[in-house]
Formats: structure tokens, C-alpha cells, sequence
């Protein structure tokens, strides 16, 4: 399973990296990837999209 982090990400420590598991989607920051964090994947769509909505409120 390999880390993937977004093409608007530097070469920076300061990245926040995903990767897709048999058990869910799993979140790390560059700076400390030791730190792993595991999401129900329908439950970071619904904070993706909630967060998209919020943006655009304030827009």
C-alpha cells in the first residue's frame, strides 16, 4: 500500500498523506508518520463535502 499526497503538496515536511486499507482510509502527516490515523471512508467523504460547502459559504 502506497502513501499518496496531493499534487499541490511540496517537497516539504508538510504533507498530509493517504493511502486506501483492506480496513478503511488511512491519514498521516509528513512531519510525524508514526502518527497513523484510520477513517470510515464514507464518514471522510461526508467531512470533504461538508467542508467544500462551508468554503463556499464564506466565499
Amino acid at each position: 500500500m502506497t502513501w499518496q499526497k496531493s499534487s499541490f503538496s511540496t517537497n516539504g515536511a508538510e504533507c498530509l498523506e493517504i493511502r486506501h486499507t483492506p480496513t478503511g482510509i488511512q491519514l498521516r502527516e509528513s512531519e510525524s508518520p508514526e502518527n497513523i490515523h484510520t477513517v470510515d471512508p464514507t464518514r471522510l467523504r461526508s467531512l470533504i463535502h461538508y467542508l467544500k460547502c462551508t468554503i463556499k459559504e464564506h466565499e
